[in-house]
């Protein structure tokens, strides 16, 4: 038979470090992950070309703290982008990134995701993108993306340059500062 007996917890003089200390390390931790392992890299490809300049790029875990999906959000684009300067950094970001396993990535416009890619996918184009097959990323990667509603693959049944440009608009040519992509350049 079970019986209750009472053990006496010793006093806890610190016990409010311990609850304020914990979390605020937890976050500190986080916070370092999604700097040094995401955002440190769009940082040196947006520093490598003068063609990103006035591009602005967030890459973090999805909600800061889930590290298997992560989140390429295209912040701000200056008059100077056209979508194959966008295009090329997301390329570089995905060579630099190639050798570490996610689940998902999403490209993001000023917060609101647009599309999604599985992590196999996002390897491939790392890897072929370093080997310079310029057909696959150029042609092929627009169509490997999912519409974040879950539609069809938004540039289904276009050809030659079609699909790149579309995505793109897709992606951010709703937007004010790029109009011309929208006009389709």
């Amino acid at each position: 038979k079970m019986e209750r007996v009472s053990v006496p917890i010793p006093a806890m003089r610190n016990k409010k470090l311990v609850l304020v200390g914990t979390p605020l390390v937890a976050a500190l931790i986080g916070y370092s992950a999604n700097l040094f392992l995401l955002q440190e890299p769009v940082d040196q490809v947006l520093k490598q070309s003068s063609s990103f300049a006035g591009m602005e790029v967030s890459a973090h875990y999805q909600y800061w703290v889930v590290p298997g999906v992560v989140v390429y959000d295209l912040r701000n684009i200056s008059m100077r982008q056209t979508p194959i300067d966008v295009h090329t950094a997301f390329l570089e970001f995905a060579k630099k990134v190639k050798d570490k396993r996610y689940s998902r990535i999403e490209l993001s416009y000023k917060g609101t995701t647009k599309f999604s890619i599985d992590g196999d996918s996002f390897r491939k184009i790392g890897d072929e993108y370093a080997k310079k097959n310029y057909d696959y990323v150029l042609y092929t990667v627009p169509r490997l993306f999912r519409a974040e509603d879950h539609a069809q693959n938004p540039v289904a049944g276009t050809s030659g340059l079609d699909p790149l440009l579309q995505f793109h608009k897709q992606w951010y040519g709703d937007d004010a500062l790029t109009r011309t992509v929208a006009n389709g350049l």
